[in-house]
């Protein structure tokens, strides 16, 4: 990991959800950051200077977590803070809703503030997928994104699958899970196929697509299913944030 300014500190941002799992994930992943960026500190101390907020379904709106986060940060000497989007995909949260609240916190804000690349635009991205599936040793894979409708919106997702030799399907769009199983049994052969939720964290989608693979291991008896869990916190996880920051950084200099 590339040498990141002093006097900085790193907000992370998520979607946001109604499920306490999503909350306490974010959570966990901000502290694998602090580690990440001080290991001789026990992950309970408060500095390297790490917070979290999210887009929907916080109690204030993302601006204001974010100006809140600020004024706490100046306090304590810090000059720029690291926005760091945990997103998968580039969509409007991305290109629009998350520079708009940036801009909206920047009126009140004291440290300058910046905007990191999202996660999933991270090259190393795959090794975050590929972890999950040496979990679980499979003849065939399928990485289940959530889908877009947008044109070309599931375009990084079919390159992932590509770059891992796995068969892409996607939650709310076409091709879905069930489409591309018809697909792999067509040779009615017994494999072992592996899925992989292209999802940062555990929470209610989750549950959905776990009892719909329950679901669809009746219908293809020829077919072993293996879910994996989605990508969760981790100190990769936390090394590739950090690692956008340290992009962005370098090309400021």
């Amino acid at each position: 990991m590339r040498v990141l300014p002093e006097s900085s500190a790193y907000f992370l941002i998520a979607h946001g959800s109604r499920d306490p799992r999503s909350r306490r994930a974010l959570e966990a992943c901000a502290m694998f950051v602090r580690q990440a960026l001080d290991p001789s500190q026990s992950l309970e101390q408060a500095w390297p200077f790490v917070g979290s907020g999210v887009l929907e379904f916080g109690d204030r709106p993302l601006a204001v977590q974010i100006e809140t986060f600020a004024k706490t940060a100046s306090r304590d000497g810090v000059r720029q803070i690291f926005l760091l989007p945990l997103f998968l995909m580039s969509g409007n949260h991305v290109n629009q809703d998350l520079p708009e609240a940036m801009q909206g916190a920047q009126h009140h804000s004291v440290p300058e503030l910046i905007l990191c690349p999202h996660l999933g635009s991270h090259p190393d991205i795959h090794s975050l997928v590929r972890d999950r599936m040496n979990e679980t040793p499979c003849d065939r894979w399928i990485l289940l994104g959530h889908g877009t409708r947008r044109s070309y919106g599931n375009q990084s997702v079919e390159i992932l699958a590509e770059q891992l030799n796995a068969t892409p399907a996607f939650w709310a769009t076409e091709p879905d899970l069930e489409t591309q199983l018809e697909t792999l049994v067509g040779g009615n052969i017994h494999q072992r196929v592996g899925i992989v939720p292209y999802f940062l964290f555990t929470g209610s989608i989750i549950d959905v697509i776990s009892k719909d693979i329950h679901r669809l291991k009746s219908r293809f008896s020829a077919l072993d299913l293996q879910m994996t869990q989605p990508l969760n916190p981790s100190a990769q996880m936390a090394k590739l944030l950090l690692d956008r920051c340290a992009s962005v950084s370098a090309l400021q200099r």
